[in-house]
């Protein structure tokens, strides 16, 4: 019965990720190639549709949510 639990967590886990952002490539072919975010565009960035966060690093791009949890 505990297999059976855990699996089905397991299910439902994997199934609430978000897809991977695919590309077909990776960057525009006329463009000089870039390592990482400019600084111009690095900082955080607020959605009002699903209240998360996104933050841009020099190397990487995290999404952070805020969940507000009420306890009566």
């Amino acid at each position: 019965m505990k297999k059976l639990i855990l699996f089905s967590f397991a299910l439902i886990l994997l199934h609430s990720c978000e897809p991977p952002a695919t590309f077909d490539k990776p960057q525009p072919a006329d463009v000089k190639l870039s390592t990482g975010f400019s600084k111009r565009i690095q900082g955080s960035y607020v959605s009002l549709t699903d209240n998360s966060i996104l933050l841009v690093t020099p190397s990487s791009l995290l999404r952070k949510y805020d969940y507000d949890t009420k306890v009566h």
